[in-house]
């Protein structure tokens, strides 16, 4: 059974597939669409702490707690997808976010830029 599986390459790959990784290749969506909605979902996510800097030049706090309430929607609705409790989700999202916000800001720091 494995040799006839294996004799062409594209039954063989397309059975691994399924197999091991739960996928049909050919039930994929086209990676260019996939690279254009992340390009998307990228620059919406990078406006959000940018927004209230557009009305005040003194919007830091704001942008802390818009960019918090971002977070804490975007993993709460996650868990439509991973199937956990939306809270969880929220705090799990909140955390990475905020992690990753002071390591950037204190390399920021560390480099010498100002604030």
């Amino acid at each position: 059974m494995a040799r006839k599986i294996h004799e062409q390459i594209d039954p063989a790959v397309d059975f691994h597939a399924l197999l091991e990784l739960g996928i049909v290749p050919r039930q994929l969506g086209s990676p260019v669409r996939a690279a254009f909605s992340s390009f998307v979902a990228f620059v919406l996510g990078a406006l959000i702490p940018l927004l209230p800097w557009f009305f005040s030049e003194q919007a830091f706090v704001a942008s802390l707690v818009v960019s918090a309430l971002a977070l804490l929607a975007v993993g709460g609705v996650a868990t439509t997808v991973t199937h956990r409790h939306w809270l969880a989700g929220a705090l799990r999202q909140l955390f990475f976010g905020t992690t990753a916000a002071a390591v950037t800001f204190a390399i920021g720091r560390w480099i010498g830029t100002q604030f």
